[in-house]
This record gives C-alpha cells, structure tokens and sequence, in this order.
C-alpha cells in the first residue's frame, strides 16, 4: 500500500491543468488520514545539488551524501580532456575526475588530435578500452553499454571526407563533424533537437537538476512561441535563431527545421502536441529502477472513494508512466473515471466495485521492469428491516426480517438497544439462518425497544432499526409494505392484493385516454379480450410504461391517477421494453417486420420517471439485433455502457448510455461468437457472453470479458448455456439445453478470479424463464424457473442445491409477442421483504408463497395474463 493515497469526495476540477500537476502532487488534494495507507516519504537528497560527476546518495543514518556517480548515461558523445583522454560523454569525464580526486576539463569536442610541428598532420590517439557492462534500455531492447573502469582512450576514426568543425557550442553539447555543403540528415536533425534541449535547460531553467523534461518542454514552446497563439511558426523559429545565434547547434540545421521534420497536420506551424512528440524520443534511454519490496501493491479501497496510485517505477532520467489493465494502456480509454497524469501517478475517481483487480505500470519505452498493484474494492454495508416499527401485547410473538447487502458479503449480528441478542434454549429470542429474521416468543413489556440489524466488512459498519412496543390493546402501528401486482391481459389491466388477490384498480380496454380521441385498446369496442400487450416495467412506482405491438405505441400509466397520462408512438413494431434505473432511462426494441427475425429499431425515453412531456429518441444509425443492459444489482454499481449485438456478426457494439452513441466495437471473430445473451457481473467487473455459431445457432460456449476494457479473460467452450447472474452478483447460473431435450442448470459463484462451479442440477422442466428470490436462510437469492410445458415451478436453493417442485398453476399461456428472452410462461418475484411470486397461465394468474412452496390465491377469468409487474407503493400502517 506504500504510495497510494485514497481522497474521499475530492475529483479535480472539470477544467483541471495537468501542468500544475507536478512532482508528488502532495499539495494537489487533502490526504486522508487512513491506517491502511502510507503517506509518500519526502526525499533528503530532492534540495541537494552535488555537481558535475556526482550524485546524491543516503547514508545509512538517512542522510544526503554527495559521491561520484555510479553509473552515466549510455549515450556516445565523445569529449577529449585537457589530459589528452578520449572519454563516451562529458559525463564519464567528470564521472573520472571525481573518482581520481583531480580536475579535467574539457578541451574539445570529438576525437582528441596531436598535430606534428613539422606537416601539421592530424594524428588520432589510440589506446586498449577497458570496460564492464551495465544493464540499460533503449527502445524496449536491451544493450551492452561502456562504462570506464579506467578511462576510454579510442575513438572509432572518421571517414576521409572534408569536414567542417563547429567550435563555439556551449560547454555539454555534442559536436560531430558533418561534410560541408551538406544539407540538415535526420542524423543531423537529432543532435541539434538534443543540443537545443541542453541549451534551454542552462538559459531557462539553469542549475536544477530535478527539473523535469515535461516541464522544460512546456517552458520551451512558451518561450519560441513569441505571440502566445498556440502555435509556432516557421517566423518566430528563425527570429529565436537569429536573436540567440542558435544555428551552431549542429551543422545544416536550424530551428526552422523543425517545421520541416515535426509538421504532421501539415499546416506550415508546430502546435504543442507535435512539439512534445518530437522530443519526446530524446528520454527513450533510461536506467529503470524498482525496488524488490515495491514490485506489488496491495491497495483496499471503499466505492465512492477517488483513489490515487503511485507508480514506484523509476529511472535516470524519469521516464514517462504508462498504466495498463488486462494488457491495455488505460490512455487509450475513453473513461472519465480514469485519469493517468504526467507525473506518472494513477487517479481513479469516484471508485465503484467495477474498478477492482490487478493494475501494472512501467516506463514507456520498458515493459521488462513492471509493478503489479491489486486493487480490492469493497463497499460499505447495505441494510434494511421490516417492519420499521410494530406494536404487539404482551404474550404474543413479534417477527422482524433483515436484508443485507455488501462486498465483501457483511457478517451480520441483531443487537437490542445496542447490546448483542443472546440466543439460547432458554431465551425468548430466535434467530434465524444468518440473521435472516429474529423472531420473539411470548413478547412482555421488557421486549420493548430498539432492534438493529448491524452489518459489518472491511467497508464499514451499517445498521437500521426495527422498533418494537409491547402494550395493552396496541394500535396497528405495523408499517408493513403492501406490495401490488399488476396484470396485463386481453381486457385491459388490473391492479391486484398479493395477499387476497382481490382487484383494486381497473383500467379498462374501452377507456378513452385522457386529452385524446383513443381508447385504451381501440378494437376492445367491438371485439372483447382484443388487448394485446408487449412487455411493460414499473418505473420507480410511478409509471407504467406498457408497449401494444399491434399499435405501434407505448402507453404511460400513472400509478397514483391511475390512468393512461402519456402516448409514445413508435415508427415499428415495439415489443420490448427495459428500464435503466440508475439512468432513468426506458429503452424500447421494436420489430421492423412481422415476426423476430432480423435486426431491430431502437429508441430510448430520458428522464423517464419525470412529469410533464415526453419524447422517445430513435437511434437510427443502426439497426440491432440484441439490446443488453445491465440489471440493477444492489450493489450501488452505476453502470455507464450496456451492449448491442446485429444479425449475423461476430461482436458486439458498446452502447454509452450518457450521450446516447455508439462508442466500440468488440471484435468477437477470433472466437466466432455471435452473442446471444450478454449477463452483467458487478462484484467483480465481468460480463458473461453466450456465444453462437453462425450457421447452425448451436451454443459454441461462453466468453468472459472485463467490462473497463472489453478484453475477453477466458474462453470456455465447455460451458455453455444462457447465462443469468443473481441480483447480488454473487452465482451466475448457466441454463443448457441438451440434445436429450432435458435442461441443464450450471451454478457458479462469483469469486475474484472468476467463476467457480458449484454444482449442477438436470431436469426434464423445459425452461421458460428464470427469476431470482431472496433466500429465507441467507442473505442470497435462490432461483425459481417456469416451464413452457407443465403446469409446475422449479425451486432451486442456490447454496445447498436442494430441489423442489410448486404444482398446480394451470395451463401455459400463448402470448402473441414473446420478448427476445424467450419467455412463454411469465414469472415475476415480488419486491424485497414479501413472500410472492407470481406466474401466468392461459386464463389465469397464480401467486405462490415462496418460502413454503404453495399457491396462495388465484386470479381467474383472464384473456392472455401477460406480462406480469410488481409495484410497491408508499407504506402505510396495517393490521397483521
């Protein structure tokens, strides 16, 4: 964890300037005072200037020390000294008069050359090289470089040509002899780009060594670019030649040539990107560096947090950053949430659980020297009750249930008035399963009090409060949910009690909308039970939005008026219909023929749950085949993208649901998938592709794809099947049908490596749909699936395995506009804390307890009951 620093509630500006951005960044936002995390140690040596051949090392007391430089850089620009000694560098020249405690100064640049009194003949001095070798980087590979154990006294001899000698260039630039005449090389072009780096380095940031190339670079384009427009011109080049005699810099060169060299847009001008890029290949040779003990990171971090990491990666001179995920430069995506900033470090805004996993980092031009940094995401606690508060008499039993959420899964405890409930054999108080319910026998005026739920990770601790009073003649104080099932059906829509399966609210097929000259089911006039409907969602128990294929609409209900308040008329046919709550977004599928069998319109509703005017946005620039959206999963993940899928390719398009665009494509035809069915995995950032064959539609296996970078993490063509994640993330059970024609249910859990299988259960139930429901043990679901066939429902307990049967449902309806999900026979669980689940049959609705497995009421003489949506309006007290 050394080196990352974790900010609560503190993103950068949506202006932010990198530039200011320098160094530690200590100074940029508040550390948190967190004993998970070390701050950044300050360094001595950071105010210690040691001169020419030397460096700053720490003493073994920690303090700064001046001594001679271990190693140079590998670069070759020859210098001769005033000894008579041909040295690699200026910096081997010091680096050997340090080390032999005596002065040498440079006598010129290149070859150093005797002159005979008699012919003025040039002789070149020769001598052995003795050497060792040290280990740097150039470019990504790796070569031996000189380093002088004593002094290097050759120099390779120069071709025969006429040449022309610059000698007025500052001390520490290269000199290499160039033919006369001779136009400014490549070659040429580089050493002047280097000499003019080391020439502003002295004139415009002077002595400071601990400058670095991104700000010099930054000083430099300012400086040349004289009238400040953002770019440099050939003009201003040639006046900053001129005025500073800059044109010495190399032979056949001047600054006007970096016109010539860096214009990529071609537009007669240099702007700040090019600029940087033209220098940038100048620091490619760098001697990285990384302690041992640094090479993995360990980070916790809580959702909501803004994260910072540091990367321990280092080098001579720095080298610039790059952070990758699953193979990919996280500089490349286009997510907000992810900003990697010049000084190297990584910041992770608003931290979600979609962000945990391994993260590496390396100089640019190295990726032998790396550092892993496991980043464990956890989220603080989720808990509700029921009831909030109930009244009981003295003698009777009270039952409070808990449901809590988190990752990692919390450990949950029931305390009273802030002590811990003891069970045993003598007590009044039952706990069951993992804290599931606590129950009270025989209740007495001492039970009164507040009961508390608490949950507790690594996150945090959360608790919410069941208060219960013990009274003579007690009021009804019980605010336990009444929660509403709504019907669709060939009549119109009822509204029904899940407890007695009584009628409240009726909207007749004949009713005319509200401001319109149209009924509800215009053919329902002359011909009853003509009603057909689509799909419909609840939108945040406010509206209704219902899709009537044969119409070409979909109607807005207002739960609290209870009536038909909005029209939406759509260009094709609308069968499906998802809502994006973390959004507020209703997107409508829509056949363009008569039947499924071809790409699809799509159009979306913004700010659903609003009143007032609506609109349905069609996103025309491309028909799709599959829409996939990421289900709400309780984990408080606000996801940014869903997927679409065309007839016949092998990928997917990414769908950003913010501006509404298609933003990626993934590329699925090294795996010849054509996706069928894409599940969501919040807990660990994953998505589950079901994949197809494109000839025969026979499952060729599954996917598994990381969600921040769409890189596909494994294959398994041994796993095949529909997929369907649990609303808390944590099974994922795969539905297979075999050539047997029998079904194949595959659970796996949700680890943080990826899937782990559980078990597997075989049935002969020809599976219509699957649908998730709260376990009355755990804080878990367990699954329930209808049949296309048989009048049953199979119930599934997700941790044990255990399989039972619910009978008696009646015959399987024949809706005319089966969703993409494939579903015959609806099936839809009740809102958290209620015991129902409902399934449709051909001219009826049955509810079914849950926990015990039985039908509890029926809801008969119905045309077509489809589909099926729970509502759950504001609680309101009610008698037990």
């Amino acid at each position: 964890m050394k080196r990352t620093r974790r900010h609560v509630n503190q993103i950068p500006p949506p202006f932010f300037d990198e530039a200011h951005h320098q160094g530690d960044g200590l100074d940029l936002f508040p550390i948190v005072d967190d004993p998970r995390l070390l701050e950044i140690p300050s360094d001595p040596c950071a105010r210690v200037y040691c001169g020419a051949g030397k460096e700053c090392r720490l003493t073994v007391k920690g303090e700064p020390e001046c001594i001679c430089k271990e190693v140079c850089p590998a670069h070759i620009k020859p210098v001769c000294g005033n000894d008579g000694i041909l040295y690699p560098n200026h910096c081997e020249l010091h680096r050997t008069a340090c080390r032999e405690s005596r002065h040498i100064a440079i006598n010129r640049k290149g070859p150093c050359k005797e002159k005979s009194s008699n012919d003025q003949t040039t002789h070149e001095v020769t001598e052995d090289v003795s050497t060792t070798t040290s280990s740097l980087v150039l470019n990504k590979h790796k070569y031996p470089v000189a380093t002088s154990q004593s002094p290097v006294k050759s120099w390779p001899k120069e071709d025969s040509h006429e040449y022309v000698m610059v000698d007025n260039i500052e001390n520490n630039m290269v000199e290499i002899a160039t033919p006369a005449n001779q136009e400014c090389s490549p070659m040429q072009y580089e050493i002047m780009k280097d000499n003019l780096l080391l020439y502003n380095h002295k004139h415009l940031i002077g002595s400071d060594e601990s400058s670095e190339a991104d700000q010099l670079l930054s000083i430099m384009f300012a400086h040349y670019d004289a009238n400040g427009d953002g770019i440099i011109n050939s003009q201003e080049l040639a006046s900053a030649s001129a005025m500073e005699d800059l044109g010495t810099l190399s032979s056949g060169c001047d600054l006007p040539d970096l016109i010539r060299f860096e214009d990529l847009n071609m537009d007669g001008s240099v702007n700040i990107n090019e600029f940087y890029d033209a220098f940038s290949k100048l620091y490619s040779i760098s001697v990285v560096s990384l302690d041992k003990a640094l090479e993995t990171n360990e980070i916790l971090a809580v959702v909501g947090d803004n994260l910072e990491i540091r990367c321990d990666v280092t080098g001579s001179p720095v080298p610039p950053i790059v952070w990758k995920r699953n193979g990919v430069n996280l500089a490349s995506l286009a997510d907000p949430s992810l900003q990697v900033f010049r000084d190297g470090s990584l910041y992770i805004s608003h931290v979600q659980l979609v962000h945990g996993g391994r993260y590496i980092c390396h100089a640019e031009k190295n990726e032998d020297v790396i550092q892993t940094h496991l980043l464990n995401i956890s989220s603080l606690p989720s808990v509700m009750v029921e009831p909030v508060i109930q009244s009981r008499s003295p003698g009777e039993s009270a039952r409070m249930e808990c449901w809590v959420g988190g990752h990692p899964p919390p450990q949950v405890e029931w305390l009273k008035n802030d002590d811990p409930v003891h069970v045993s054999p003598e007590a009044t108080f039952q706990v069951v399963g993992e804290g599931r319910e606590l129950i009270l026998e025989g209740v007495d005026y001492a039970d009164t009090g507040a009961y508390m739920c608490q949950a507790r990770n690594v996150g945090g601790l959360h608790r919410a409060i069941s208060s219960l009073v013990i009274q003579e003649n007690p009021r009804s104080v019980s605010t336990k949910t009444r929660d509403l099932l709504a019907v669709f059906h060939g009549d119109g829509i009822g509204i029904y009690n899940s407890r007695s399966c009584h009628v409240k609210h009726v909207i007749q097929g004949t009713d005319v909308i509200p401001g319109s000259q149209s009924y509800v089911c215009p053919d329902a006039i002359t011909r009853p039970g003509s009603c057909v409907w689509g799909s419909a969602v609840n939108v945040r128990n406010l509206y209704f939005y219902a899709s009537q294929p044969q119409l070409n609409r979909v109607l807005v209900i207002s739960l609290d008026q209870m009536e038909v308040v909005d029209v939406l008329a759509t260009n094709s046919i609308p069968v499906e219909v998802y809502y994006m709550e973390s959004q507020d977004q209703v997107w409508i599928v829509s056949w363009i023929g008569e039947e499924d069998g071809g790409n699809k319109s799509l159009g979306v509703v913004v700010n659903a749950s609003q009143k007032g005017p609506r609109s349905l946005q069609r996103l025309d620039s491309m028909p799709i085949y599959r829409l996939f959206l990421p289900p709400p999963q309780g984990l408080g993940v606000s996801w940014g993208h869903g997927y679409v899928s065309r007839k016949g390719e092998l990928g997917l398009y990414k769908l950003d649901l913010i501006t509404l665009k298609f933003v990626l494509k993934v590329d699925l035809s090294p795996y010849k998938c054509i996706p069928n069915q894409v599940a969501f995995i919040s807990r660990n950032g994953q998505l589950v592709i079901e994949c197809q064959d494109a000839e025969s539609g026979k499952g060729t296996g599954q996917l598994l794809m990381d969600y921040m970078t769409e890189t596909i993490l494994q294959f398994k063509a041994s796993a095949p099947g529909t997929p369907h994640v649990s609303p808390d993330s944590l099974h994922v059970v795969n539905l297979h049908r075999e050539p047997s024609n029998s079904i194949l249910l595959a659970v796996h859990k949700v680890t943080e490596t990826g899937l782990e299988f559980q078990f597997d259960v075989r049935t002969t139930l020809n599976v219509s749909e699957v649908e998730f429901f709260p376990s009355r043990e755990h804080h878990t679901y367990d699954l329930f699936a209808s049949s296309v066939q048989r009048p049953e429902i199979l119930f599934l307990n997700m941790e044990s395995g255990h399989v039972e049967m619910v009978v008696g449902i009646g015959e399987v309806p024949d809706p005319l506009y089966p969703s993409a999900r494939g579903a015959v026979r609806s099936l839809a669980a009740a809102p958290l804390f209620s015991p129902h689940l409902a399934t449709g049959s051909r001219d009826a609705v049955f509810l079914a307890t849950a926990h015990d497995k039985s039908i509890s009421c029926e809801i008969g003489s119905l045309v077509r009951p489809h589909p099926l949506v729970w509502l759950r309006p504001d609680s309101e007290p009610t008698e037990d």
